[in-house]
């Protein structure tokens, strides 16, 4: 028989198990949390729920390059809090400003966030 551990579960431990919630809510404040590693951050990247990839879109602790696959997501919630975040990189923007399948609101976004820097 395993010994159960007497230590609580620490705040890592907490933070991955609300990662993998089955209420988008959960999640999405995992997703909004400055402090969320990294990896968690990457790992919600993928979550079904918009409201959640919004939300790691929003987040300025998001690394850059998992900002910059959020930019080919087809919910526009999450593409215009891509757009929004100032770590997300220049370089794609410009790509985005190019495309004519997007909503008006996605173009505003890319137009505010980088003016002529973006190909607009």
């Amino acid at each position: 028989m395993a010994a159960i551990s007497s230590s609580p579960p620490s705040e890592e431990d907490l933070r991955r198990g609300r990662a993998c919630h089955a209420h988008a809510a959960v999640r999405g404040e995992v997703a909004r949390d400055a402090s969320t590693p990294a990896y968690l951050l990457k790992r919600l990247a993928y979550d079904p729920d918009s409201s959640v990839r919004a939300a790691v879109a929003r987040n300025e602790a998001t690394p850059g390059p998992v900002l910059e696959g959020l930019l080919q997501d087809s919910a526009s919630n999450v593409l215009v809090a891509a757009i929004r975040n100032p770590r997300t990189p220049k370089s794609p923007l410009g790509h985005m400003a190019r495309r004519t399948d997007l909503p008006p609101h996605v173009l505003e976004a890319l137009r505010t966030r980088g003016g002529s820097n973006v190909g607009i």
